[in-house]
């Protein structure tokens, strides 16, 4: 089996967040259903053939899928040599109980994103960090809130800088966030998850050339594999910008 860095896969599409620039569109709030047997689909073609480092499970909002406790099984037993996470915004928490003996048991590690600074968010923010550390969870704080990114134009249109070597460099992604969607492995999140939004919107014609994007399919050699996951920048790059620009966070949050 070949070794590889990441992969990570939408465990939902919608999210109970709205955040500007979602890399993910997630808060278009897409409504397609991910159910267990939908990834047991896309993982069998892959689980005996790469081993990630690290496999993620995101979205979305996660905890939007009611059966995600069963999804995090699965991923366990699909791919039980690689460290396990769970990244969410915590919101949703409540609705799962049982999750922290779900969590404990597949050697899960929580991550809870945490997306604004006002007072209201951080007093209930607070308030779930302190549930987790009373239930002796596993689990570590992703910090977004002080500034966001915006990937892609406000009108909903790539950027043209022309330079997919600099939009490379200045990834906002880390360069190492490989999707599993479909059955198929794509370079980062926007290129997998503009065909969703291209479904619901018929998008500008200034996306074609990042909807004509082919991903990594199931039956590649080990060769394509292998140069699939260490490839650096290409041409797709040049839809987000060339210099990322971090602007602060205001305004209040939406759930």
């Amino acid at each position: 089996m070949i070794p590889v860095s990441s992969l990570e896969w939408h465990v939902s599409h919608n999210c109970n967040f709205s955040c500007s620039g979602c890399s993910d569109f997630s808060n278009y709030k897409h409504s397609t259903l991910i159910t267990n047997d939908i990834l047991k689909d896309w993982f069998e073609p892959w689980h005996k053939r790469i081993v990630p480092e690290t496999v993620a499970m995101v979205g979305g909002e996660p905890l939007l899928n009611k059966d995600i406790e069963n999804v995090i099984y699965t991923a366990k037993e699909y791919w039980p040599y690689s460290k396990i996470e769970l990244v969410t915004n915590g919101w949703l928490l409540y609705r799962y109980p049982n999750l922290p003996k779900v969590l404990k048991d597949t050697d899960t590690t929580l991550f809870v994103s945490k997306h604004y600074n006002s007072f209201d968010y951080n007093e209930k923010f607070i308030s779930i960090v302190n549930n987790l550390e009373e239930q002796d969870v596993n689990y570590k704080i992703y910090r977004n809130d002080k500034t966001w990114f915006q990937i892609y134009k406000p009108a909903l249109l790539p950027h043209e800088d022309n330079d997919p070597e600099s939009s490379w460099k200045n990834c906002p992604t880390y360069q190492d966030c490989f999707q599993l969607y479909d059955g198929a492995i794509w370079k980062c999140p926007p290129i997998a998850y503009i065909n969703l939004m291209n479904k619901k919107y018929t998008l500008d014609p200034k996306w074609d050339t990042y909807l004509q994007y082919k991903a990594l399919q199931p039956d590649s050699s080990a060769e394509q594999i292998k140069e699939f996951f260490a490839r650096g920048a290409e041409k797709i790059c040049g839809m987000c910008p060339a210099k990322l620009k971090l602007t602060k966070k205001e305004g209040e949050w939406q759930n």
